[in-house]
């Protein structure tokens, strides 16, 4: 005949080790992929731009973006907006959206922050007999 005790103490050693092993399997944010420079053509019709971020983790990461050193406060900022982990700019502006950009990807446990990335907005480097498209100069004045 088994002790009550006995049977309560098994089942709270058993209960503790569970909770052992499932911390255990918590971990901090790894990069899946990180941001890369974006360059956008300065005649480009394009009025969206996306920044690539994606980390794996448990509990699953959160995002925050930084642009400039400055942290991106999503809720005061129409035109940015948060895909997953991706940052989607509309209504680019080549004066407020230029610079360097970083994703830093946290949970619980941890948290990382990814290389940066420059967004630019460029002249297309076609030469005609040595001579830039019209397009491009009147874009860069």
């Amino acid at each position: 005949m088994t002790l009550p005790w006995k049977l309560l103490l098994l089942l709270s050693i058993i209960d503790r080790l569970t909770d052992c092993l499932d911390s255990a399997s918590y971990h901090g944010p790894r990069w899946r992929m990180e941001p890369a420079d974006l360059f956008i053509p300065i005649d480009s019709i394009e009025e969206e731009a996306t920044l690539t971020c994606d980390a794996k983790g448990t509990p699953p990461p959160q995002y925050r973006w930084s642009l400039n050193g400055t942290f991106i406060n999503l809720g005061l900022d129409r035109r940015r907006r948060l895909s997953g982990g991706n940052l989607i700019i509309g209504n680019l502006d080549r004066y407020q959206d230029v610079g360097m950009y970083q994703c830093m990807a946290y949970n619980t446990v941890g948290a990382i922050l990814s290389r940066r990335a420059r967004l630019q907005f460029a002249c297309k480097l076609i030469k005609m007999f040595g001579v830039f498209t019209q397009n491009c100069i009147k874009a860069l004045v």
